[in-house]
């Protein structure tokens, strides 16, 4: 609740500070500023996704899934992912992103409509196995693409 209150006391203060002229939009600030911020709207807004990520994930038949994932400022993404230990050469596909309801999930739908789940952390993404929980192990480095650049 705290965080909220916060982020509506510092948009009230940006837009009184941005109005020039006086208390003319007085009733679009405190119409704005009772609206609270919701925290899943904040961290959407806060993270900056787009760049590279990479990392080896599990796999069930082969020694790892080398990943290079590119997420675009425009939600595009491109990936390629190499089967470690088995012949096929790379898999490359394209799709676009878009974030959960609640806000803290990337959901990842390629061309195909197939679709993958990571949860956002600080210069990361953790491979969501399961829609509705996270990786098998939170602790499990093997789930995470490291980000390389913006």
């Amino acid at each position: 609740m705290m965080k909220y209150t916060s982020l509506t006391l510092i948009l009230f203060a940006v837009l009184s500070c941005s109005n020039p002229n006086g208390n003319q939009n007085t009733g679009e600030i405190e119409e704005m500023a009772a609206k609270p911020v919701e925290f899943k709207d904040a961290v959407k807004i806060s993270a900056d996704v787009s760049g590279t990520y990479k990392g080896i994930l599990p796999c069930d038949d082969c020694d790892g899934i080398e990943t290079i994932l590119m997420l675009e400022p425009d939600e595009s993404y491109e990936v390629s992912k190499k089967y470690i230990g088995k012949s096929g050469g790379v898999y490359e596909n394209i799709g676009s992103y878009e974030w959960s309801d609640d806000g803290t999930t990337l959901i990842l739908e390629d061309i195909d409509s197939n679709k993958e789940y990571y949860t956002v952390e600080q210069d990361k993404l953790r491979l969501i196995t399961d829609k509705s929980q996270k990786s098998k192990d939170s602790d499990d480095k093997s789930y995470e693409l490291i980000k390389q650049s913006k």
